[in-house]
């Protein structure tokens, strides 16, 4: 968090630092008027009576010095933050669609701009302008729920043209247990933080966790059973995206064996990031880190998500007893119930969220 909110100013101070004297002073008292802001309500939900995660109260702080640096560099020296008109927003916008942003970012954007009007009361200043105002194309905002490809890391291994002996297995359980393997037997510091991102990459593929669930979950008291849902997994708020928690139900024999065999792991009594580990974005960092080194990374788009998108196509399966669409690679009908179960399941409130997993 530390490092974010310094890489924030730092950017922000750079672009302010670059204007006159007296646009500066002003560009900074602005700025000093969103921070205050964001101490006062950053941490809060706009609607509902709650916090927001980590990673959103970061967001909005960078935002808010983005917002500054665009705003000051666009010639809108603006006294105060409820002095944003609707002229600012259109500008803005625009300029997001100019820089060729992706649909996800000015979407993010707009929702944090939203934000900060909603903090001085101006809420519709943007709300009541049509995404034809706001942007030259207006399809630039539109984000596909629909995979064209098949983002699992066995769909990914299959596609790679390489030589017989550089591939990969197209088993992702093989590929963890070669992480296993390349750790040795010999107990050091890095191989403890290290076994801990396996396990992690472990509840990626058989529950489908994002990285930061997988981090607090804890097998001594998250598996779980009960005579309506039987076995299942509990998600905890901390860690969860937006602290929503749910329930991870288990279907396949395999997955009941894998946590079975998980809960005699005496490092795995408790949480999987240690209780020592004081800062959760240093650990993710260090996660990341291990990842890359070991071949997972965006870069080849075997990331750890591509396990998040293997339990996606093989829970769709099982439920409908069929192939995923982006596997089938024909116009068959989607099976709706199955759909909205994997988007339950991955912790997606909107059934069409599973076609970014399953086409």
């Amino acid at each position: 968090m530390k490092l974010l909110i310094s890489e924030a100013n730092k950017e922000s101070m750079t672009v302010i630092e670059s204007f006159g004297c007296n646009k500066q002073k002003r560009c900074k008292s602005f700025l000093k008027s969103l921070i205050a802001l964001h101490k006062e309500r950053g941490k809060w939900h706009l609607v509902k009576d709650k916090k927001v995660s980590d990673l959103t109260y970061n967001g909005r702080w960078y935002f808010i010095h983005t917002l500054t640096a665009e705003l000051y560099s666009m010639g809108y020296q603006i006294k105060a933050p409820d002095g944003i008109k609707q002229k600012h927003c259109i500008a803005l916008c625009k300029r997001w669609e100019e820089e060729g942003l992706s649909a996800s970012t000015i979407a993010t954007r707009k929702s944090l701009l939203r934000v900060v009007l909603s903090w001085v009361g101006k809420k519709s200043t943007l709300d009541d302008l049509s995404l034809n105002e706001l942007f030259v194309n207006p399809t630039v905002i539109t984000r596909s729920q629909k995979t064209e490809i098949d983002k699992s890391l066995s769909g990914v291994l299959k596609r790679e043209t390489l030589p017989e002996g550089d591939r990969w297995t197209d088993d992702p359980i093989e590929i963890i247990r070669k992480l296993w393997v390349s750790l040795g037997v010999v107990r050091t510091q890095a191989k403890v933080s290290k076994r801990y991102f396996i396990v992690m990459l472990e509840l990626m593929y058989w529950l489908g966790l994002r990285p930061r669930e997988a981090a607090f979950f804890n097998p001594g008291k998250d598996i779980r059973h009960d005579t309506f849902d039987g076995h299942y997994c509990f998600v905890a708020k901390q860690g969860s995206k937006g602290g929503r928690e749910r329930k991870v139900l288990i279907l396949e024999c395999s997955q009941k064996g894998y946590l079975k065999e998980l809960q005699t792991r005496m490092y795995c009594r408790h949480r999987i990031m240690p209780k020592d580990v004081s800062k959760t974005d240093s650990w993710m960092r260090a996660f990341n880190r291990f990842c890359v080194d070991n071949g997972l990374s965006k870069d080849n788009q075997k990331n750890p998500y591509s396990l998040r998108h293997e339990y996606a196509q093989r829970t769709y399966e099982n439920i409908s007893g069929q192939p995923s669409p982006i596997r089938l690679k024909t116009s068959s009908k989607v099976d709706a119930v199955a759909k909205g179960f994997v988007s339950k399941q991955l912790g997606h409130n909107r059934p069409s969220v599973a076609g970014a997993y399953i086409g």
